[in-house]
């Protein structure tokens, strides 16, 4: 049975209750009390078998669209098995490094 993803709408963000809303695939929308939103990709670190969470940045400054390619990334990179939880290796200039 495949598990549903994208269940998120931009409405439902913008109008989320505190709280964890998951929108699949890992990709969590976490809103404070305050009201403040905040994106977490959540996944189970292969060494440790613990539960991580990596922020992906505010509501407020990333869309859902973007969360939702930043978890991509996210989950191809854990693929691979390269620096999931500090995201791809950069150069000097802050450019991702190529293979």
């Amino acid at each position: 049975m495949l598990r549903k993803s994208n269940k998120l709408t931009a409405r439902t963000v913008a109008t989320a209750k505190p709280g964890r809303h998951g929108d699949g695939g890992g990709l969590y929308l976490v809103v404070r009390p305050s009201g403040a939103g905040q994106w977490v990709f959540r996944f189970t670190s292969p060494s440790t078998k613990r539960v991580t969470e990596a922020g992906l940045g505010s509501a407020d400054t990333v869309s859902l669209a973007e969360a939702r390619i930043l978890a991509f990334e996210a989950r191809k990179s854990r693929q691979g098995g390269t620096r999931s939880d500090r995201g791809p290796a950069r150069d000097d200039e802050g450019f991702p490094r190529k293979a």
